[in-house]
């Protein structure tokens, strides 16, 4: 779970994005995303070495992971019906909120440089979640997209 987790928050916390003051934006993500699971099903990174399909590197044991954001503003990570390591936790949580079309998942310690990542999201419906980033990583540019669905 910590190679996902920390997969999905390094793409996110790469992300710097422009905000839309859309408020009805942000109205559909706290009626949308609460209340259902969400499954990774994408992630593509693209840096000045091309780009790369990080998702086809997940194990299946990290496939199976799920978010849930919660009504409360609660981010939970769970492990899904498989671990890939016994000593992983179940769950790990974290905080989530939305302003216009970025969305800031703050609270997970992931070893990262940071623990407030950000994402630009690009669609939102009931069923699915897509964003995008760009930003520089430790003097290196890199971009992608991330996509989620709801099970």
């Amino acid at each position: 779970m910590k190679n996902l987790i920390t997969s999905f928050f390094a793409v996110m916390l790469l992300c710097l994005s422009a905000c839309s003051n859309d408020d009805d934006n942000q109205l559909d993500a706290q009626a949308k995303l609460p209340n259902k699971r969400w499954a990774i099903t994408e992630l593509k990174i693209e840096t000045f070495l091309g780009e790369s399909d990080a998702y086809a590197d997940f194990e299946d044991c990290e496939k199976d992971n799920y978010f849930e954001f919660r009504e409360n503003g609660v981010l939970i990570v769970d492990e899904g019906a498989t671990k890939c390591s016994s000593d992983d936790p179940q769950q790990t949580q974290g905080t989530w909120s939305v302003q216009g079309n970025v969305m800031t998942i703050s609270g997970l310690n992931l070893g990262l440089p940071s623990n407030t990542v950000k994402l630009n999201i690009t669609e939102l419906t009931d069923a699915s979640l897509r964003g995008t980033f760009k930003e520089d990583y430790q003097g290196v540019p890199v971009s992608g997209k991330l996509a989620m669905r709801a099970q």
